[in-house]
């Protein structure tokens, strides 16, 4: 008879189970026995079987497996060697197999054929399940010991605080590896390649209907470095804040069309109580356009040390509920792929970072593709470095907080500088700055002296017109803000 007509059915093999549980696994008192005994004691049991089923299956692995006679490393001969007993932690628990070793004399190494089909390195002791949650659990929490407890309240795993930091610190290390490896290729192509080409591992699919995004920013994270837990030096202001450089990059559905699709304001950026908050939080963190972040932007890229709510829906109409369907987005098209690259070593290692992350990607075969940032002066000497053949685009909402800042100003009243704000955030809408910039540059001629937030303003948007065709973007299928790269900071 065929083995698949005798194998038992899941609702067989379940009921099998119940059987075992009410019989001798903690039920015997089924009547009596409340939801959350049930639970744990049904839990408990399938977690047992799953641990044999894969004990069993792993042991079945291994007899299969076609046998391996040339060394990886060398090709030369391997001889067996005594099968080592393997214990790795799974979601459901231990799981126990031996597997097999082989020796290659020329190498001097022991190489186990059945961890490299598993994907697990020899020395793993948790299943590469377990170590994506324990990476999840430390990269969220703010400790090692909080992620330690998440894992064991969440997740039901008992990973120790420590346990929980020499993994984060190794898988930590071996992505700064691979990323190291992918600088190494764009740096080892040739200039036309590096502009135009891409790394043999990118990606095979095609860009028709998809656009691709890189964008930048920094932020400040607080770091525990050799003063923590001591005196302040004498004399000496420490502090613990350093500066992050982030990158994103994205890929978008979206197709090139032969007009703008929303020509008109989006209803949001209208609207004070959704617009203003987030305005003046951007403009909050402004440094000096002419000056300090000059400045800044040069100590950024050689101090690496140092270095029920309104909303707004995808067509920029205020709703207070959920949204029913799904309406056009007025930055960009739908996201598909999004990658995110960070580092405390300067502007200068995230620009190679960015550019070894598109070269693997294949981002350069896109044909439409832009780099986003804002005014920072840094970002645009990355994009001037590496990816000039991208369009440049400055951030709607960071012009839009200077724009606002000037407009408030000039009129002293916030009702009447609202009413100015609305009348430039149309022509900044549309892509004609050089309107904005001569408004501003008139009210600015006819006072004695310029108030601080009118001459920002003119400063800002002189040196970003040129990345601030906001129109054309549209038209392009590409963002016009800034918020991966901004919501990951």
């Amino acid at each position: 008879m065929d083995q698949a007509e005798t194998a038992p059915t899941a609702e067989e093999i379940a009921s099998l189970v119940a059987q075992r549980l009410i019989s001798e696994g903690g039920l015997e008192d089924l009547a009596g026995a409340n939801l959350m005994t049930i639970e744990d004691r049904t839990i408990e049991e399938v977690d047992r079987v799953t641990r044999l089923v894969m004990d069993e299956l792993l042991a079945k692995q291994a007899q299969q497996a076609p046998a391996v006679t040339a060394c990886p490393k060398c090709g030369g001969p391997m001889h067996d060697r005594p099968a080592q007993h393997r214990a790795l932690q799974s979601r459901r628990g231990k799981v126990n197999f031996k597997t097999e070793v082989l020796h290659c004399e020329a190498c001097r190494l022991d190489f186990f054929p059945q961890m490299r089909t598993l994907q697990c390195d020899v020395d793993h002791l948790h299943t590469p399940a377990v170590l994506r949650k324990i990476s999840i659990a430390v990269a969220r929490d703010s400790s090692y010991t909080a992620a330690s407890s998440n894992l064991e309240d969440l997740a039901e795993l008992k990973v120790s605080a420590k346990q929980c930091q020499r993994i984060a610190i190794r898988i930590g290390n071996e992505r700064i590896d691979e990323q190291q490896e992918r600088i190494d290729a764009y740096t080892a192509a040739s200039i036309p390649d590096q502009q135009h080409g891409q790394s043999d591992g990118a990606p095979a699919n095609g860009w028709e209907g998809r656009v691709a995004v890189i964008q930048c920013d920094g932020g400040r994270v607080q770091v525990r470095d050799d003063c923590w837990g001591n005196d302040k030096p004498e004399g000496k202001k420490h502090r613990w804040w350093r500066e992050t450089q982030t990158g994103v990059l994205q890929t978008y559905q979206a197709k090139p069309t032969g007009e703008d699709p929303t020509p008109g304001v989006p209803q949001c950026l209208k609207d004070s109580l959704w617009v203003v908050p987030k305005l003046n939080e951007i403009h909050r963190g402004h440094v000096p356009v002419d000056s300090s972040e000059k400045e800044e932007s040069q100590s950024n890229a050689t101090r690496p040390e140092d270095s029920q709510e309104t909303t707004c829906d995808a067509k920029g109409e205020l709703d207070t509920t959920a949204k029913s369907s799904r309406t056009p987005r007025w930055s960009g098209g739908d996201p598909l792929v999004k990658t995110i690259v960070a580092t405390r070593r300067g502007y200068d290692h995230l620009g190679l970072t960015l550019a070894g992350e598109a070269f693997g990607r294949g981002f350069n075969k896109a044909e439409s593709k832009a780099f986003m940032g804002d005014g920072l002066k840094v970002n645009w000497s990355i994009w001037s470095t590496h990816f000039s053949h991208y369009t440049p685009i400055v951030d709607l909402m960071h012009a839009l907080s200077y724009v606002y800042a000037a407009a408030i100003a000039s009129r002293g009243r916030i009702d009447e500088g609202w009413s100015l704000y609305l009348d430039w955030l149309d022509r900044i809408w549309a892509g004609d700055v050089r309107r904005g910039i001569d408004a501003l540059q008139q009210i600015a001629s006819s006072q004695d002296e310029v108030p601080e937030p009118i001459r920002r303003a003119i400063i800002y948007l002189s040196n970003n017109a040129e990345r601030m065709k906001y129109d054309r973007y549209r038209c392009s299928g590409l963002p016009i803000t800034t918020s991966p790269v901004e919501s990951t900071q």
